[in-house]
This record gives C-alpha cells, sequence and structure tokens, in this order.
C-alpha cells in the first residue's frame, strides 16, 4: 500500500465552477467505488462535504498555475492522477490497470503518464505493449487530459502569468528534459469507443462557461438533474464549431489554440 499512500487523486477546479462538483462526484462515486486513493478537489476558497473528499484551498484568486502551484505545496503526496472538475467518469474505473500504470510510473522515474492518448505516443517504450514515449518535439506535449504527474515536475514547469491554455502551449518546451509516456490506443476507431483505465468525458462538459451538448444528453440518461438557469448549455452556433475543432487535423487546432490563448490571456480557470 505505499504506492497509494504516496498517490493522490486531485481534482482540479476554482470557485466559479462549485456547481459541477456534486455532478462529478456522482459519476466518481458511481463508477470508481474502489478507488484506492485520497482524493482531494482543489479550489480557491470554497468548501464541499463529501465522505472521501478534501478539500484545498489555495486562497488565491490569480492565474491557473499560480493557483495550481500553491495546490501542489499543499498537497502531501509525491505523484498525482490528475483530473479536472468536468471530466465526468463513464465507466467503471479499471483500478488494477490503473494501479499496474502507478507502478511503472514510479519504476521507470517517469514525470507523465498521459491516460487519454490524445495525443498518444510517438515511439514504443522499453519492451511494454501499453505505453510508448512522448518526443521532445510532440504537440500537446503536457495536455491537461487525465494523467499521472510527478508532483515536483508539474511544479517546475508552471510560470505563474500563464493560464492553462498557455500552459499547454508553452510548457511542452519547458519539458524536454523530463521522461513523458502515454498510453497506447487499445483499439482503432472513435476514440470515445476505445478502452483506457479511466473512461471519461474527454471533451470537457463545460467549455466556456457553458454546458456542452453531449454532456447534457449524458446526464440525462443518468437521471442526474443539472441547473440549466444558473448554468446554460452552449449555443448551437457554439457547437458546430467546436465539434469542427474537435475532429480538425492538429496544426488546425494549434492555430486555434493560440487564438483562443490570446482571446482569453487575462481569464481565469
Amino acid at each position: 500500500m505505499g504506492q497509494e499512500k504516496n498517490t493522490a487523486v486531485i481534482i482540479m477546479s476554482c470557485d466559479k465552477y462549485h456547481d459541477l462538483w456534486s455532478h462529478f462526484f456522482y459519476f466518481f462515486d458511481k463508477y470508481w467505488k474502489d478507488c484506492p486513493y485520497p482524493v482531494y478537489l482543489a479550489t480557491n476558497s470554497k468548501s464541499f462535504t463529501h465522505k472521501s473528499v478534501k478539500v484545498i484551498n489555495s486562497n488565491c484568486f490569480s492565474t491557473w498555475s499560480e493557483e495550481t502551484a500553491i495546490i501542489l505545496n499543499k498537497l502531501p503526496h509525491d505523484f498525482i492522477i490528475y483530473l479536472q472538475d468536468d471530466y465526468f467518469i463513464l465507466e467503471n474505473v479499471n483500478t488494477i490497470a490503473l494501479t499496474d500504470l502507478c507502478s511503472k510510473f514510479v519504476q521507470y522515474e517517469a514525470d507523465y503518464l498521459r491516460l487519454f492518448p490524445i495525443i498518444g505516443p510517438d515511439s514504443d517504450f522499453k519492451n511494454e505493449s501499453d505505453i510508448g514515449l512522448i518526443s521532445k518535439n510532440a504537440s500537446y506535449r503536457t495536455s491537461l487530459q487525465a494523467a499521472i504527474w510527478r508532483k515536483d515536475s508539474l511544479k517546475k514547469l508552471l510560470v505563474f502569468s500563464e493560464n492553462q491554455w498557455e500552459f499547454e502551449s508553452n510548457s511542452p518546451l519547458r519539458s524536454n528534459l523530463m521522461l513523458f509516456l502515454s498510453i497506447k490506443q487499445q483499439n482503432k476507431g472513435r476514440f470515445k469507443d476505445h478502452i483506457y483505465p479511466i473512461k471519461y468525458y474527454y471533451l470537457t462538459a463545460v467549455l466556456r462557461g457553458k454546458w456542452r451538448r453531449g454532456i447534457l444528453k449524458i446526464c440525462k440518461q443518468e437521471g442526474v438533474l443539472l441547473d440549466l438557469n444558473y448554468r446554460k448549455p452552449e449555443s448551437y452556433g457554439q457547437y458546430i464549431y467546436q465539434s469542427f475543432y474537435d475532429f480538425s487535423p492538429n496544426i488546425i487546432k494549434r492555430c486555434l489554440d493560440f487564438i483562443k490563448s490570446k482571446l482569453l490571456k487575462n481569464l481565469k480557470y
């Protein structure tokens, strides 16, 4: 149990997304009943009551990177399984497979292991069949999709002036000397049909402050009632644009991300 005690699940959030927390943990409790790791919810200043969740407050309202650095300094674990508040889990988590990946992460002294291969590894690693190497020049090398992180490595990559989009765009160059790994695609076809240890709504349930239409359908099927007066659904125009983005080639995504990063420079997570 040593590894489990030194590894924590951390759900990154902020106060203005507090309405997501009960919904996130509905899916978490239903689909990860045997989670062996301590679970933390990271936010600015608000509290949240849940039998198996500890809240860490940054007590800071600055940039995503500065707030994250404060949270990590308060976290008493060396390794984290990073999730975000709108990564709603959709199927039972394969805890055995995830624990095995955590063991390999420690064994290889890795800095990062992506748990959802968008984008996947560039080449094989050692003799491993389920994980590969992310090259130094890979696009979105430091993606904030679900991943295992060495806490100190993530801290070293943070620049306090950056929001999360700038972090994803700029930090790959800062990570060149670090060992970055990713699980491999387990079968071909659409991402939503793939099988991974943690299968979640990787498109994110909320985008630009509004519910995505895909998660509205999922929540309705689950019987989860959302307050659509407090947080509105995305418009059809937003839905069409984002659907185009989600399935565009990486070069187009990079151009759109650059524009978005500049437009949202002063926005907080």
